[in-house]
């Protein structure tokens, strides 16, 4: 994954499965198109995307789940977790 996304709650919670995510040649393909951001509150929000691997379009829109943490934007582990089935032999965090 080129661009890095923080992940809110303990790093340290899902850090396995997150550079097995970095690393998994599957999932370094994947690219997301987001379609909708809803804000549910002043520190969580709905967001809809697409997953694109390698180009083409991978199974139905998504949602996933933005949390604010210390003022920053974070992917939440509930999303991170999802993609997880993307990568070959990415360990689910204890988490997930």
């Amino acid at each position: 994954m080129e661009d890095k996304a923080e992940v809110a709650g303990n790093g340290g919670d899902h850090q396995l499965m997150l550079e097995a995510l970095a690393e998994d040649p599957q999932s370094r393909l994947l690219r997301v198109r987001i379609g909708s951001v809803t804000f549910t509150s002043d520190l969580n929000a709905r967001v809809g995307y697409t997953l694109f691997p390698d180009g083409r379009k991978t199974g139905p829109d998504r949602p996933g789940a933005p949390v604010r943490q210390d003022g920053t934007w974070k992917v939440s582990a509930e999303t991170v977790c999802s993609l997880t089935q993307y990568g070959e032999g990415v360990p689910r965090a204890p988490i997930c």
